[in-house]
């Protein structure tokens, strides 16, 4: 009786732990993820920010949030486009969600970026600051003004 309690317990774990983990994310999804790209490391979440109902693009390797208010965002064979706002800064990213790189562009108005993690975000590969939208292709151009 004993023997076959045990084997319960043991099954019951290593089927929760499938299940938990049978979503093929690196991270999680958590209860206000609207959606994840790649592996998880870049998720849209909702979130109630000034008042108002927001969506947020957030960097969930380091629980970071890179854009505060999405205003739309475009999906294309190999990347997502988001244009929307990080605090006062209009922002336009473009994430390669296969290999999680995002290419984050703030437009300039006397503030700096406010991103705790961004050092190491860049030292990973994982986020790529553009300069200016003139950085990004014609055809990238016309996906934000389209969003």
């Amino acid at each position: 009786m004993k023997k076959i309690i045990f084997i319960s317990l043991i099954l019951i774990i290593v089927l929760s732990r499938l299940g938990a983990c049978g979503n093929g994310l690196k991270y999680d999804q958590w209860k206000d993820t609207m959606e994840a790209f790649g592996d998880g490391t870049y998720q849209l979440l909702h979130q109630n920010f000034k008042g108002k109902n927001e969506k947020i693009l957030t960097n969930c390797k380091y629980n970071e949030c890179v854009a505060t208010e999405i205003d739309g965002y475009e999906k294309t064979e190999k990347f997502v486009y988001f244009k929307g706002k990080y605090y006062s800064k209009n922002v336009y990213c473009k994430l390669d969600a296969e290999n999680n790189i995002l290419w984050y562009f703030a437009e300039e108005n006397g503030e700096d970026l406010m991103i705790s993690h961004l050092d190491e975000m860049i030292s990973d590969g994982q986020m790529k600051i553009v300069k200016s939208l003139d950085e990004f292709s014609d055809e990238d151009i016309k996906i934000f003004n389209k969003i």
